[in-house]
């Protein structure tokens, strides 16, 4: 490195840029995905849900408790699984509007649900598990339990992802310190119950962990960051966390509700089953007071839980009614709702509940996902002027109304209304449990899938959906492209919602590879539990149709391994030969090979295999690391191009290479091996030649590259096979930063253990299957998109643009890759220049690499083209071709443009004799004469006419030799410097002689300078064309746009020192 680095010079901002170009791009980036989309379709890089199990605005993950404002009309509901606090907005009577969330705190949108997303700070949480409303300040408080913290957000505006205003229990917002004080908390892992005081501003804080309650006062202009409580109940002092069950001691509070009309404090204990009373007056509180009273027990010093009106269990929600003097708690273990009538006549110790919901008996405790059940309530909220308890029900991912009018309200009614389980019309769905809202599986999400394969005449993707054993059909459009990203058809399973594992005609057991017959219209499911390959007629398709034919067993019902001639054991991948019609199935870990059948003529259920790779006979299994063995899972690929067998070898993390153009024998060897050095070599490696665990294959015929996918390191590496050595370096990588990084990352430019690869051929686009992060990640790869080149003609200035599309990399470059350009014209970076001097016909192909620094150079399709070359002589005009035909009256633009002012002081160039012509360029510098003879007399001829022939006339007599010197001198149209050196050809980059250092001698002279110092700078010029050069041509080119850029229709220096430019700096 030290001593590449002492050769690097930092010349100008071409260098600069290009090394910002290339850290911008440490990853080749996926243009669509498959698997991971938020509720509106939009797809989510970041994301790994089995199923697409994305949190989203109607669905919850864990729900853990609910708050009111009946003032501004919202309900907030505490989204602990995914780490946020939903809002969702009421009409004026506080009905809700509807089932869908409108805004969250927390995360920055509704399809996040990282702990602490971003870092811990103002706007993130970690497990809350509680919250508040406070409606005389606008305020809610939320206990953020991870982070041991409650948050206080100021809603008198509300955004999306907004920051908290102030927090308790840390000095700010970014420490999370477990603390025992006075200002501190323990909150993490664990309920924790919060209630608020209006009329005294006091918040209350049940904290589980240290067996009490603080009490803050949090008035306006009192309450500060890590501010200190003001009382602790359950404890005597602030440091102090004893467990007890006495009339002053508590045991894991998880629950409180403030009873402001008699200034009473209700406090739910979850260990010791309980529900205490205090009289918490401003006058009369005090730390470690006696509770007053006792609910779910006889006395202060029992715990024992129970079921029935008196005796309760886990408490870990509170609410009160202070219209009616109703207590509702929530039992949860008992999984349900008590309504218990505390109007301070009537408050007696183990007193009985007035009425139960989420059970139709006080004795019974059943966990239901009913209208009426409920399964482990955690926390309540209640809207008095609806009359409606809403109740976290934690288990069913969903919040759910009970309608709790004292005239009506009766042992096990219904629930009202839901939010959390909702149907495609946003209706609340009383009997699902989903979390996100999504049921598993779908049509949308993936479990660990394991292959792809396209049909790109029928317009179809097939996916292997390996944890739901199934295959999900998508239909693709006229040219291939995705319509949409929900599956439209499933193999294996009746439905979309199903999952079952079975050995039946129709599939189901857990396929894990795919390979399509484009000539017979057929689909082979290779299913690795089901020891088979199912062969499916997907001429047309139908969810769950049964297949048509079995490999591997004698018929559809069974599914014994075996080491035979016709059975498998776990066949793992497929490729499929539709030109001799052979299936190649490789099988896993037991067998170590690749089976062979001859499909030629037709299929019958438990066939034989013709041959075997891997193995010398079909009974034969030994695992084996030579240029004739495999061990592990294999997976073929077959290229019908050049009649090779690639088998990706797993165990021996290699890839083999067969030929196989003639005939296969049992057990041949091999021709080359890729990831390793020799056949007897099975070294995992991360670098440029190695491999470790590769798992699946991709071809590309039109450019002779293979990808191949390594499970293990976490990416896909692209190989150049039009020539192989054994051991020879990937050209490419995708999924990671370099050769030697691992890719394992669930981001756009990551892959995350590739298992199955697809390539479309004619869209140039990969498909990667992603196991660990359940997507299929999809690589548009550089593409020309240029059409055609238009003719030219002998001498003519030539420039044009190839365009490309999918290119990520620093620079594009053309390479001819068949066929032969004109004479006269150069491919530099990603356009043609020069000038041709030999007529004819030239067809070409051309293909483009698009460099991308460390992770290597990606190439587009090869492209044909055509250029038609035309001899100068044939055209109407001989003077000013390049330029086009002039016709009409007047001066032609060319001759009449103002000139452009220059854009810096260009100093008069030193006084010297030009160099003598070698002898050999006499006659071109006798031509050059000629031609400026000419176009001075024309320029001479435009000026005395009133209008302009369309076609000059020849001067009608010779020019005398006074006359050629005089109008030799440069034209005074142009305002560009005249060099003293005369530059006799066309410089582009990487070219080198006397001619390239006269001509940064030019540029340096004239205020466009190569490098500020070291090699290129004044005086110090090398012979060298390269970066700085370029850059410092493009500059010159630029400035002036009029003579050198317009007639080519140009805006852009091209860095290219060709005919156009060398002829102003020569004089004309």
């Amino acid at each position: 490195m030290k001593g590449k680095q002492a050769k690097i010079v930092f010349i100008f901002a071409a260098v600069f840029c290009a090394f910002l170009v290339y850290t911008a791009y440490a990853n080749f980036n996926a243009s669509d995905l498959l698997g991971q989309m938020d509720d509106s379709g939009n797809i989510l890089y970041t994301r790994s849900d089995a199923n697409n199990l994305q949190p989203n605005s109607r669905g919850l993950s864990g729900p853990n408790a609910v708050a009111t404002d009946t003032t501004n009309h919202r309900l907030f509901v505490v989204d602990y699984l995914n780490n946020r606090v939903l809002v969702f907005n009421l009409d004026a009577s506080n009905n809700l509007i509807d089932r869908v969330a409108d805004y969250v705190l927390g995360q920055p949108d509704f399809t996040s649900n990282t702990a602490n997303n971003g870092g811990r700070n103002a706007a993130t949480m970690s497990s809350p598990v509680n919250a508040i409303f406070d409606p005389v300040h606008n305020r809610l408080f939320v206990a953020d339990a991870s982070n041991n913290r409650i948050l206080v957000f100021d809603l008198s505006t509300i955004a999306t992802g907004m920051n908290a205003s102030y927090v308790l229990g840390q000095p700010d917002f970014t420490t999370a310190t477990v603390a025992i004080t006075q200002n501190g908390m323990w909150t993490s892992n664990s309920t924790t119950g919060i209630s608020y005081d209006e009329t005294n501003d006091r918040l209350f804080l049940a904290e589980y962990r240290t067996n009490r309650v603080l009490v803050f006062n949090v008035a306006p202009g009192t309450i500060a960051n890590g501010m200190n409580a003001s009382f602790v109940l359950g404890q005597t002092s602030f440091t102090s966390s004893t467990t007890a069950t006495t009339q002053s001691g508590i045991s894991g509070p998880g629950a409180v509700a403030y009873d402001a009309t008699h200034t009473r404090l209700f406090t739910g204990e979850y260990n010791n089953q309980r529900v205490l009373v205090y009289d918490v007056a401003t006058s009369t509180i005090a730390n470690g007071m006696d509770a007053s009273y006792v609910l779910g027990k006889p006395d202060f010093t029992t715990a024992t839980g129970g079921t029935s009106a008196t005796s309760t269990k886990n408490i870990t929600g509170l609410k009160y009614d202070a219209d009616n003097d109703r207590l509702f708690v929530a039992d949860y273990t008992n999984n349900r709702i008590l309504a218990f009538n505390v109007a301070s006549g009537t408050l007696v110790n183990g007193m009985s509940a007035s009425y139960v919901l989420g059970q139709a008996t006080f004795g019974s405790s059943t966990a239901a996902t009913t209208q009426s059940g409920l399964s482990l309530p955690v926390e309540l909220a209640y809207d008095s002027g609806n009359k409606r308890l809403y109740v976290t029900d934690y288990t069913n991912n969903r919040i759910i109304a009970f309608n709790v009018d004292p005239a009506t309200i009766a042992n096990g009614a219904n629930a009202v209304d839901a939010l959390g389980q909702l149907d495609g019309s946003d209706n609340p769905v009383y009997t699902t449990a989903n979390a996100q809202n999504t049921v598993a599986p779908n049509n949308k999400g993936l479990k660990t899938p394991t292959d792809i394969a396209i049909d790109s005449t029928h317009h179809r993707l097939f996916v292997a959906d390996y944890g739901n054993s199934r295959v999900l059909v998508y239909n693709l459009d006229a040219d291939n492209n995705l319509i949409d990203r929900t599956a439209d058809y499933v193999l294996g399973q009746p439905d979309f919602n199903t999952s079952t594992t079975t050995i039946t005609q129709s599939g189901g057991g857990s396929s894990v590879s795919v390979a399509y017959d484009a000539t017979n219209n057929r689909l082979f499911v290779p299913e690795y539990s089901g020891n088979r390959v199912l062969v499916f007629d997907v001429s047309t398709i139908t969810n769950g149709m049964n297949a048509s034919y079995v490999l591997g067993q004698p018929n559809f019902t069974s599914s014994t391994a075996s080491t035979t001639q016709s059975g498998t054991s776990g066949p793992y991948g497929v490729s499929y030969d539709d030109t001799y019609h052979r299936l190649f199935v490789g099988t896993d870990v037991t067998n170590n090979r690749v089976l062979v059948y001859d499909l030629s003529s037709g299929i019958t259920n438990g066939m034989n295999a013709s041959y075997v790779f891997g193995q010398p006979n079909f009974t034969s299994s030994t695992a084996s690391t030579t240029a004739s063995g495999l061990s592990g899972e294999v997976a073929p690929l077959y290229d019908g191009t050049h009649g090779r067998l690639f088998i990706a070898d797993a165990g021996n993390n290699r890839v083999l290479v067969y030929n196989v153009t003639s005939t296969i024998t049992n057990g041949m060897a091999a021709s080359y091996v890729l990831g390793q050095t020799s056949f007897t070599s099975s070294v995992s490696a991360r670098t440029q030649s190695g491999l470790s665990d590769p798992t699946s294959l991709a071809y590309d015929s039109a450019s002779d590259l293979l990808y191949v996918g390594q499970y293990t390191n976490g990416r896909v590496s692209v190989f150049d096979v039009s020539s192989i050595t054994n051991g020879e370096n990937a050209i490419a990588v995708i999924g990671a930063s370099s050769f030697t990084t691992s890719g394992a990352a669930t981001t756009q430019g990551g892959t995350n253990r590739p298992y199955g690869l697809a390539l479309d051929a004619t869209r140039h686009r990969l498909y990667v299957v992603n196991y660990n992060s359940n997507r299929v990640t999809i690589y548009d790869l550089p593409t020309i998109t240029s059409a055609s080149l238009p003719s030219t003609a002998t001498g003519d200035e030539y420039y044009q643009t190839i365009n490309t599309s999918s290119t990520q990399g620093t620079t594009v470059s053309l390479s001819i890759t068949s066929g032969t350009l004109p004479a006269g014209l150069f491919t530099e970076g990603s356009h043609f220049s020069g000038g041709p001097t030999s007529a004819g016909t030239y067809t070409f192909s051309l293909r483009a690499e698009d460099n991308n620094g460390a992770i290597g150079s990606f190439y587009s399709l090869p492209v044909s083209y055509t250029i038609t070359v035309t001899s100068s002589t044939s055209r109407s005009a001989s003077v000013g071709n390049s330029y086009g035909s002039q016709t009409g009256t007047g001066t032609p633009a060319w001759v009449s443009a103002p000139v452009p002012s220059e854009p810096v002081a260009i100093p008069s160039p030193a006084a010297s004799t030009p160099p003598a012509a070698p002898k050999e360029l006499a006659p071109l510098y006798a031509r050059i004469s000629e031609l400026k003879a000419q176009v001075a007399l024309l320029t001479s001829s435009v000026t005395s006419q009133t209008s302009f022939p369309s076609t000059p006339s020849a001067p009608s007599a010779p020019f005398s030799p006074l006359t050629i010197a005089a109008l030799s001198s440069p034209l005074s149209s142009s305002s560009i410097p005249v060099s003293s050196y005369f530059f006799p050809r066309t410089l582009r980059i990487e070219d080198e002689g006397e001619d390239v250092k006269q001509l940064q001698i030019y540029l340096n002279t004239h205020g466009f300078i190569i490098a500020p110092d070291g090699p290129g700078s004044p005086g110090n010029e090398t012979e060298r064309y390269g970066a700085a050069t370029y850059d410092a041509i493009s500059r010159f080119q630029e400035a002036y746009e009029r003579e050198l850029l317009v007639p080519l229709g140009l805006t852009k220096g091209y860095g290219y020192f060709g005919p156009s430019t060398r002829k102003y700096v020569n004089g004309g």
